[in-house]
Parts: C-alpha cells; structure tokens; sequence
C-alpha cells in the first residue's frame, strides 16, 4: 500500500496549505483552491511529481498562494493578515547549529509568529509544517497515519532547573556511577508500604553509609571497570533496621549494612548474554582479583541474571560461604522480568519521594503468580521502550540511575509531567535519570535522540554532582530479552 509521500514529492505545496490552515486562513480557501494555486505557480512538471520542490520553487508557490489570498480577502473586504518571510535564506544563512536555534528560538518569541515550514532530511527528505513547543517543535505531517509528532530541541549545555521534587535518597552520591537510591529497592522494603524517612533511616547511621561508599568504590566500581562484567543492574540490598523480620537467618546482618559488611543482588547481564549462569556465573565474580581484599561470600539464584555478593571491610575476617543452601529459585518477582539487555522492570520503580512517603510503585500481580503463568503488564511496554533507547547510552557511559519512572495514580506528582508517568496507560511516557559523574550530558542527549521513538531529550544539573535527563519516548517494539526465569524450560 503507498501513500501520499511515499512515491510522489507534493510535500512542498501541501506544506503550504498546511501552514496557511495554521495561520487561520478561510477554509474556503484552503484544500484544492490553494493546492491548485501553488502548483501552477511552478515549472518543471511532470518532473516535480517524483523529484519533489526545491528552496527557490517553494518561495514561488508561497508569493503566488500570499498574492491569491490578499486579492480574494480584499474582494471580500477583509484585512489579509498571514505574511511570510524566509528569515534563513541567502546571506542569511546561518553559520553554525548553535546559530541556527538562537535566532529559531528569537523568531518564535515574538507574539505573532505562528508557524514555519521545515525542510528534513532524516528520516526522509521532507517539507514539513512545525510549530514552537517551548523545548520541542510539534511537527504537522501530511503523511497518512502521521499527522503529528515531535523533535527535541537541543539544550546547547544550558543549565536548567530541575522540577522535581528531590529527597537526599537520590541526591546522595555514593560514586562515579552509583547514587543511595540505587540501593533502595529490596522487595520487602517497597511491598511494606513503610515511610522511610532520609534522616531517621540513614542520617543517623554513619555505619551505613560508610558501608555503602565501600560497597560502590571498592567493589562494584572495580568490577565495572572489567570490560567482561559491564554494567550492573541492583535488586534487593538495603534493609533497614526498623524492619525487625530480615533475610535469611544465615544472612546475619548483611543486608542490614552494619558490623562491617554490606550484601546486595546484582545483575551481570553482560555476563549472562555469554552464556555464564549459575556457579559459573559466581566463578566469574570470585575470580577477579581486583576485589579479593573486600570481597566476602558469593551466592547465585538457580535460573536468574542475579549473584548476591557481600562487602566486607578490608582487613577484617570473611565468613565464607553459607551455613544453608541459598543456591535455590526464588518466587517471581519484579527484578527477574528483563526488558532490555541491561535492564529490568525493577529499574524502573525508583523514586526518593516514594521510599519517603511508603508507596511501592512495583506493578501488583508480578510476584502473585509463577513465572510459567506470567503475562506481559501494561507497564512493561514502556519500560521496554525506555530500555530500546538506554541500552545503547549505557553500553557507552556504564551505567545511569533512575530517579522518577512509573508512578501509581495515587502517587503522581501533581506538575505538569504526572500523567506520562502513568506507565499503565498507552504513551508518550517520561523517564527521569541521573549520569553517571563526569559524563557529558550533550553527547547523551544525541546518543538518545539517534533513535526515532525518542520525542524530547533534556537535561539538568543534578544535585548528586552530575546531570539528570528527561526523556520522552513513543512506544516502540523492544522484545528481545525476556529474562531466565521467563524461558520456557
């Protein structure tokens, strides 16, 4: 099936009705009547049906369908009041993208400037309607099917500022790829509900965030550094004290992050996609020598991407493996459905106001069923769509933590963004994330944008000594990884 744009090259003159609609023109004399006019305003035909209009025959077809207009309205005795201009044009031309987008961005703030016309050369050569959308330009396609979408604006290293609300669980760095947030999804901490409140929780605790720095600089930063390892998705890891049940009663007080040790359940997906799972995955840990000093016991999930790996103070005495065999299947749960190669449905449920006002944000019915029994939840088909866009900018960068992703009705924020974070409902949806340190935000920003799904990029300094992004994503499909314990035996 073609349609209109695929064979032929009429975006030209359909761009002009287009932008003569915007500017409010009669309807009487849109459609054919100024279709009819701008194409008999040029030469060149039949040629023009399949080479499409260049620069120079556009400006003809706007003078004649300007001209038309202003006679029919003096006929009727109407003030015409559409005029055209091609501020770009001959030695106007701008010089640099930067100049490009500084006097775009001077055009548009003048009250009465209502649209323009576009010339793209990617995804396909193309004139195109578009309007000034504060951060994006909102595109008026003639197309069949695509009659409105958006590009993003480029942030040119401007620093903004950052409307969400922050709490110190993601402001708190712990290093170069690692903020406190990162460790506040153990499953039983977001299902209790229980509001955790930054100051009584860790502030008070010197022990924990001790631990915590430890953990990240002398553990999980040096196995990042092993290019076999690659980046490191983190599951269950910081329990609270004020949860008096804990884990294994063999697990003693790692996961609570005092007497000088500190457990977490990573993801080594780098490592699974190469075929190590199980005890060959563990082996793979405890062969890197770069972490012998700090590195206590290791523990692997039969079937799951996660080890269980313990820090422990230089120095001080490891306590080998345990005492009961852990090596078991766990229930399913939220971090055991993949989205993407370095991601899971987890990754996504992270928010510092949601760890302090007790909300869990992780879609109900995952960890109520088997994983034989398990169905795709509506939220999956954004998360997947994030991933298809992060996986490549992680690949690169090593790592990115999330700080607002899907919200609950009952917890989204009242601003402008709460409704695309609803992650249940069909998209656009919005993603916030904070870079890893010393990553430039504008090369993320292009990396994100290379992809067509992506609708609007920005970034933010991030109070955590980096930038955060907002990304902006359509859904699209992204169904290749699935995780191990939803394959089919």
């Amino acid at each position: 099936m073609a349609y209109q744009g695929n064979l032929g090259g009429h975006c030209g003159p359909y761009a002009i009705v287009n932008a003569f609609d915007r500017c409010g023109l009669d309807q009487e004399w849109l459609g054919r009547n100024l279709f009819k006019i701008a194409c008999l305003a040029i030469e060149g035909w039949p040629r023009t049906l399949w080479k499409g209009t260049d620069f120079p025959q556009m400006k003809t077809m706007l003078k004649a369908c300007t001209k038309a207009s202003k006679n029919a309205y003096r006929e009727a005795g109407k003030e015409f009041h559409v005029k055209v201009e091609c501020p770009f044009w001959g030695a106007a031309r701008p010089r640099s993208d930067r100049e490009y987008w500084r006097r775009l961005n001077e055009i548009f703030a003048c009250d009465d400037v209502v649209c323009g016309i576009l010339w793209i050369e990617h995804p396909w050569r193309h004139w195109i309607v578009f309007r000034n959308s504060g951060e994006s330009l909102i595109m008026f396609d003639s197309c069949v099917g695509a009659t409105r979408w958006r590009i993003a604006k480029p942030n040119r290293g401007r620093s903004r500022t950052m409307t969400e609300q922050l709490t110190c669980w993601e402001t708190t760095r712990l290093s170069k790829h690692f903020i406190l947030l990162d460790f506040m999804a153990d499953h039983t901490v977001y299902r209790s509900c229980r509001r955790l409140a930054f100051d009584e929780t860790w502030k008070k605790h010197d022990e924990h965030d001790a631990l915590a720095r430890g953990l990240c600089n002398d553990l999980l930063e040096p196995l990042m550094m092993d290019k076999r390892f690659g980046p490191i998705s983190v599951a269950d890891a910081f329990w609270p004290a004020v949860f008096k049940g804990g884990h294994h009663p063999s697990a003693g007080p790692k996961h609570r992050w005092t007497g000088g040790e500190a457990t977490v359940d990573i993801a080594l997906y780098r490592l699974v996609d190469d075929g190590k799972t199980d005890a060959a995955l563990k082996k793979a840990v405890e062969d890197v020598k770069a972490i012998d000093d700090c590195r206590d016991r290791v523990i692997s999930y039969r079937k799951t991407e996660f080890l269980c790996v313990t820090f422990k103070v230089k120095g001080a005495k490891l306590c080998g493996e345990p005492n009961t065999d852990l090596n078991k299947s766990q229930k399913l749960r939220a971090h055991h459905v993949r989205v993407g190669r370095y991601f899971n449905l987890l990754d996504f449920c992270r928010s510092g106001r949601a760890v302090e006002e007790g909300i869990d944000l992780v879609p109900k019915g995952i960890d109520e069923i088997s994983a034989r029994d398990y169905s795709p939840v509506p939220e999956e088909a954004a998360a997947r769509s994030f991933a298809a866009a992060l996986d490549p900018l992680v690949e690169r960068i090593g790592r990115i933590s999330v700080v607002r992703g899907m919200e609950t009705a009952r917890f989204a924020a009242s601003d402008e963004h709460a409704h695309r974070h609803r992650w249940d409902r069909y998209g656009p949806w919005r993603l916030v994330f904070v870079l890893p340190q010393e990553t430039d935000p504008e090369e993320a920003r292009k990396l994100l944008l290379r992809h067509p799904h992506v609708r609007d990029v920005q970034t933010f300094r991030h109070p955590s000594d980096s930038y955060a992004v907002a990304q902006i994503v359509d859904r699209t499909d992204y169904d290749k990884y699935r995780g191990l314990r939803l394959l089919s035996v």
